[in-house]
């Protein structure tokens, strides 16, 4: 045991002398993962909001209901409208201020009431792309519906337009008023049958097993930090196992492989070293998610140590890499020829839920993707105390093979050189 406390310490103090290495683990897939969440809305995400400057040349009945549609404000509101005058409007939309512009002209109410030509003049900031498409795709979905309301309502809307005409004079004849009524009533019952009640309905329904409650889905930071905290982990496995060459060219191995510990022992001590900076790793991430997204402070505890058995096991299956490989640079390639499609695949680029079912599936069955599925249900406080009695032992066990199979490829190694 001594012998792995000096091989330990040894490391320590070598990983202290290259402090730039360790924040380079720490800090590339942070800046990422950053970016990504910040990206993205951060804790909640945010729903993309195009600003619509609308001016109303008609200022009718019609155009204040278009406008009024348009213009429902609220947190969830794809679309936000404001009435502007249009020297405003246009000067403001060639400042790149406003998603588009939408130009009501005058006759526009009666000209839609009559089924008559007419048209809606829409003006697109060129430095927004999706917003003013989805301004667009609305507008059409409103000229498309405006088509089949005629179809059904159509001699009414006539009659309507004929009504508001004559409104400056003597206003509507209780008859006219009456004859109108008749008329959409007729229409009505004529679709009574397929309105009342519809004839395709739309059912949102949530499947939970009994005695449960339906649980909220996770935000987005939620779910990406789990990732990048296991790309984290893999860098640096990757980067750690790269020292077995360094011990190689100075001799240590070959010296530890002469003493009475072997080389298990050497690498115990490795481990012991590197169990410092990954569990300083999965600390300073799981902190930030319980500080910026809110992660449950008495979750903290179980999440560091399943990284920190996590990035043990990866360090383990690093070391192998590099022993089976004949040279370092040969070890550095396949190393990371494996982890990049692990983690591409594992959930450390892309979370499982935004992954197709398919390559989900196959995500959560490689070692980082599984382990990664652990560490989600933990910090979501959804881990069964099962799970977590295999989990480990079996992330231990397979940690433990890898540890006596580099150990036997070290002497391996060693005999050949």
């Amino acid at each position: 045991m001594a012998f792995v406390w000096s091989a330990a310490l040894k490391d320590l103090r070598r990983m202290g002398s290259d402090p730039l290495s360790f924040l380079l683990w720490l800090g590339i897939p942070l800046l990422i993962g950053g970016m990504i969440i910040l990206a993205t809305g951060g804790r909640k995400g945010v729903s993309p909001r195009a600003e619509l400057l609308v001016v109303d040349e008609d200022d009718s009945l019609l155009s204040r209901l278009l406008l009024g549609a348009l213009g429902q404000s609220g947190a969830d509101s794809v679309v936000q409208a404001e009435a502007v005058e249009r020297e405003e409007g246009l000067e403001r939309i060639h400042a790149g201020d406003g998603s588009a512009l939408l130009i009501i002209p005058e006759g526009f109410g009666a000209a839609m009431l009559r089924e008559e030509p007419t048209r809606l003049e829409l003006l697109k900031n060129p430095a927004q792309t999706i917003l003013p498409g989805i301004v667009e795709e609305m507008l059409s979905v409103l000229v498309d519906g405006s088509f089949y309301v005629h179809r059904v309502f159509g001699e009414e809307l006539r009659q309507i337009a004929d009504m508001v005409d004559g409104e400056a004079d003597a206003g509507p004849m209780d008859a006219d008023v009456a004859t109108l009524s008749v008329s959409i009533n007729r229409a009505m019952s004529r679709l009574e049958k397929y309105l009342f009640p519809p004839v395709i309905e739309y059912e949102t329904v949530a499947i939970v097993k009994e005695g449960s409650e339906a649980e909220e889905p996770p935000g987005l930071g939620l779910l990406f930090l789990p990732g990048i905290l296991f790309m984290a982990l893999l860098f640096m496995a990757q980067g750690m196992s790269e020292d077995l060459w360094k011990e190689r060219r100075l001799g240590t191995l070959r010296r530890a492989l002469g003493s009475p510990n072997g080389p298990a022992a050497f690498l115990l001590g490795k481990l012991a070293a590197s169990s410092v900076a990954i569990g300083s790793t999965s600390l300073v991430y799981l902190a930030a998610g319980q500080l910026y997204l809110g992660i449950d402070l008495a979750l903290l505890p179980l999440a560091v140590l399943w990284s920190l058995v996590t990035g043990l096991v990866f360090l383990t299956a690093m070391f192998l890499l590099q022993l089976l490989a004949r040279s370092e640079r040969a070890g550095n390639l396949i190393s990371l020829v494996v982890i990049f499609p692990l983690m591409m695949v594992g959930g450390s680029f892309f979370p499982f839920a935004a992954m197709p079912e398919a390559m989900a599936a196959i995500g959560r069955l490689t070692p980082n993707g599984w382990a990664l599925q652990h560490l989600v249900d933990i910090l979501a406080g959804r881990a069964d105390s099962v799970g977590l009695w295999v989990g480990f032992p079996a992330m231990v066990g397979l940690g433990v093979l890898f540890l006596l199979l580099s150990a036997s490829r070290t002497r391996r190694v060693l005999a050949r050189s």
